[in-house]
């Protein structure tokens, strides 16, 4: 009797979302904003790519907002774009996920990512590697960035940073001497307007005394010539000017190109990357099918050479086995190169995965044990609550006129996994065995299962009713 009305508690408190896990199963739900600075930012081109080929491209508004929904079955790359800024991109590990934590579906929220415009003579080669790593977490049951990758490119990160610091700082020392040298031109105007007035009200005066013409003529002669000079000199230094602004437009523009020109050709290599992987495993697939041809091409000419020596001669036939001995010799060789190389660089990867998975199993140790420890603390607490529920329970059956002991059949489990209290009722009918558990995620959601298979709220009501 204890046991329903706290199941009929938990029902009023708590909302029901069997269909929205359906649609979430064996799915990875991706949230995220881009920003330039603080500010959200808009047209930013959201690419996701999986083995080198574009599965789907989606442009940010005015939010900077983007959601992408994944299926767990490949590794995937998200590229963040847009003209005149540093593209970036991150890379997804949804491969190999449990099929048991596969079906709940997965939610990965807060994937903020931040543009900066492109810099001249800026070296950020660091960029060509992804900026973050989302894999998948057995011990927590939930998606995570890499932390280890994290440390592996922080050194850069920092470099970077600073080269950006000083290049910021000179581009504000340029634009400072570009506004020092229109407040020049503007002075230097004024000075041209101000002479030109001077001579102006020298010759009316010239014009007005009654002297002699050969006097004012002189004089104006020396003023009309001081005014020449300072023109001549004013749109020597406007030329001047002009020209330097047309240098730097030039070089600006110049410098935007190659900049684009460098971001098509970085998107090119991490779509090469993945095509590479592809293209090495199809050549060696090529080679092991040359090599069955060229078998049966061998095995059919030896054979036509056996019928042709009753009526070739015997020297002649000698010297074409002696020429194919040396071309099977030679092509012989020519593979067993070809497949020590292939070997070695199959060794080199193996060597290097073999590092990165003893570091991932070392890392992997130190998580389960502090989950057991805790998985451990959780399981004393739970069996300490149920021997107190039961002996509660007990005591209220006995309390009951009419009622007596009878045997039961089910058993009933509560425990944590995860971010997920399961409710798991275990029935025994006869020879079947029926298995029901409820899934009550920490931010709200139910689910309802009968023998792994999804049933709604009415259907688990009426299974446990009796329970």
């Amino acid at each position: 009797m204890f046991k329903k009305n706290l199941l009929y508690i938990l029902s009023i408190f708590l909302l029901t979302t069997s269909a929205y896990s359906q649609t979430l199963r064996n799915t990875l739900r991706i949230d995220g904003q881009i920003k330039e600075n603080k500010d959200k930012l808009e047209n930013v081109t959201v690419t996701l790519l999986s083995d080198g080929e574009i599965l789907n491209k989606k442009t940010t508004k005015g939010s900077g907002r983007f959601t992408y929904e994944i299926p767990l079955e490949n590794n995937y790359f998200l590229v963040f774009s847009k003209p005149g800024y540093r593209s970036k991109y991150v890379e997804i590990i949804a491969t190999n996920i449990p099929e048991a934590d596969a079906n709940y579906g997965f939610e990965f929220g807060g994937l903020d990512v931040s543009l900066f415009k492109n810099i001249a003579r800026l070296d950020d080669n660091v960029l060509n590697k992804p900026v973050a790593e989302i894999v998948y977490d057995t011990n927590l049951y939930k998606f995570t960035f890499n932390v280890n990758y994290f440390k592996e490119i922080e050194e850069s990160k920092d470099s970077l940073e600073q080269q950006i610091a000083l290049l910021s700082k000179n581009k504000k020392e340029l634009e400072e001497l570009q506004k020092q040298a229109q407040i020049n031109e503007e002075e230097e105007k004024k000075r041209f307007e101000k002479a030109q007035k001077e001579a102006l009200v020298r010759l009316e005066k010239k014009q007005t005394a009654k002297i002699k013409l050969s006097e004012p003529i002189e004089e104006l002669k020396t003023e009309n010539t001081d005014y020449l000079v300072i023109q001549e000199n004013i749109k020597l230094e406007k030329e001047l000017l002009e020209q330097a602004k047309r240098d730097l437009i030039a070089e600006q523009e110049m410098i935007e190109q190659e900049l684009e020109l460098e971001r098509e050709e970085r998107q090119r290599q991490i779509e090469q990357e993945a095509e590479l992987k592809k293209q090495q495993q199809l050549e060696q697939e090529i080679e092991e099918e040359k090599a069955r041809v060229k078998k049966q091409e061998l095995a059919r000419e030896k054979a036509r050479q056996e019928d042709s020596l009753l009526t070739v001669n015997n020297k002649k036939l000698v010297e074409q086995e002696e020429l194919k001995a040396e071309a099977l010799a030679y092509e012989e060789e020519r593979r067993i190169a070809k497949e020590k190389k292939i070997a070695e660089q199959l060794k080199k990867i193996a060597d290097e995965e073999e590092k990165q998975r003893k570091l991932y199993e070392k890392i992997q140790k130190q998580k389960e044990l502090q989950a057991q420890q805790l998985i451990e603390a959780q399981r004393k607490e739970l069996v300490q609550r149920e021997k107190i529920l039961n002996e509660q329970e007990k005591d209220l059956e006995a309390l009951q006129p009419g009622n007596s002991s009878t045997a039961t059949n089910s058993e009933k489990r509560v425990f944590r996994k995860g971010n997920k209290t399961i409710t798991l009722y275990t029935i025994n009918k006869g020879e079947v065995e029926i298995e029901l558990k409820k899934v009550i995620a920490d931010w709200g959601g139910q689910y309802y299962f009968k023998d792994n298979v999804a049933i709604t709220k009415v259907d688990w009501d009426l299974e446990t009713k009796d329970l």
